[in-house]
């Protein structure tokens, strides 16, 4: 029987309490994302699935949650096999709740390791200590995940531009509701007219990646805080388990999750070098041609994330907002890679004074963040003529 709204708040008070782990952890700490509740309890980490019908995601009954976390305990131990441990059961204890036991099972739970903060690679990002290495370390482990793989036709088929265009529009239409909040009118219609003319353009390269096996069954969710480095091991973890379609594709669109994200925190370097890595060990010479499309679709995807979570009332008020902001930021970026790619642009802007050339040129340099990184101005004045003058701005 499934709880009520009210039992399931009183399950979620128990599993934030630390008596309810045999382990005894000292405190427990409750983190929410848009489709789960993850309680860290020290040493280990328990996540349950929210009941929720997303469309692309469906969690809404007992069973479907149980078999998502068989399944993304199974799919994960590819390329983390120490660190899950198993799908435990929350069942019901008279008028409250356990953990492994053996009553009535009312809630199903992912079991897992929790990993050490400092070897994330957001981490070494944050404290400024990524290597060529590190990236060296993770090029290598994904190149053996694909090259592993020996695609068949059924998997083969989530590269044709039909499979594709399904995930994209379905974006659109799971957007359209944030236009006005997250995402304006303008920057919707650009991307939306950008995907569309690029299956157009490009359908040969899309045939020729499939008749290269360049479709994979592969992590679909490959961001910096779902890889961890340390010394002995790479780990990588929290893949897409609940829509197969968005684990299948293009291996080019997996890695444009973690060079899309390189793009957002400013590493642009590395980036380029992970990519160029990965060009070489895949030998995939057209994997550069292919990825800013992947990369735009990345960080779209990422803005309907946040507006999502954005909008979630069990959310408090601040989180929500960094939410916002948040999506509001990867619509830009996407914005950014269908207008100009990811290769550095020169754009000028010229002009009579007074005609807006600095005020348009600054508002770009706002809407592309820290990816604009030089912006220049200067005027001339020739034979008393009225004077010219032009901006420039230099996007990374």
């Amino acid at each position: 029987m499934a709880l009520s709204p009210d039992e399931y708040s009183r399950l979620l008070q128990f599993l934030g309490q630390a008596s309810a782990y045999s382990h005894h952890p000292k405190e427990v700490e409750h983190v929410q994302t848009h489709i789960s509740h993850v309680f860290i309890a020290e040493s280990l980490v328990y996540k349950i699935k929210k009941r929720v019908n997303l469309g692309f995601l469906d969690y809404s009954t007992l069973k479907k949650r149980e078999h998502y976390c068989h399944r993304e305990v199974e799919l994960n131990r590819r390329l983390c096999d120490d660190s899950y441990l198993g799908v435990v059961p929350i069942t019901r204890e008279g008028d409250s709740f356990a953990l492994k036991g053996h009553g009535e099972a009312v809630e199903f739970a992912v079991e897992m390791k929790k990993l050490q903060e400092e070897f994330f690679l957001n981490s070494y990002i944050e404290n400024n200590s990524l290597t060529r290495k590190h990236l060296d370390r993770i090029a290598d482990t994904l190149a053996d995940f694909y090259r592993e793989q020996n695609p068949g036709p059924e998997i083969l088929q989530y590269g044709e531009i039909e499979k594709i265009k399904i995930n994209t529009d379905e974006n659109f239409d799971q957007t359209e509701e944030f236009i006005g909040e997250t995402l304006d009118q303008l920057t919707f219609d650009t991307i939306r007219q950008y995907t569309n003319q690029y299956y157009r353009k490009k359908e040969q390269l899309f045939r020729r990646r499939i008749k290269q096996k360049r479709i994979v069954d592969g992590h679909g969710d490959l961001h910096l805080d779902h890889i961890h480095i340390t010394p002995e091991k790479v780990r990588i973890y929290d893949c897409i388990e609940f829509n197969e379609r968005f684990r299948y594709g293009d291996l080019a669109a997996d890695l444009a999750y973690l060079a899309m994200d390189l793009d957002f925190v400013g590493r642009r370097k590395e980036e380029r070098y992970f990519v160029a890595q990965m060009s070489t060990r895949m030998e995939d010479p057209d994997l550069h041609r292919v990825l800013d499309f992947y990369k735009c679709y990345r960080a779209y995807v990422k803005g309907k994330v946040k507006s999502i979570q954005s909008m979630e009332q069990e959310v408090d008020k601040a989180d929500r907002k960094e939410a916002a902001q948040k999506a509001a930021r990867y619509f830009d970026l996407s914005l950014r890679y269908a207008l100009l790619g990811s290769e550095p642009v020169a754009l000028i802007f010229m002009g009579r004074i007074g005609t807006g050339k600095s005020t348009l040129a600054n508002k770009l340099s706002e809407k592309f963040e820290n990816r604009i990184f030089f912006f220049r101005s200067y005027s001339q004045n020739a034979g008393g003529s009225a004077a010219q003058t032009a901006n420039t701005c230099r996007a990374s």
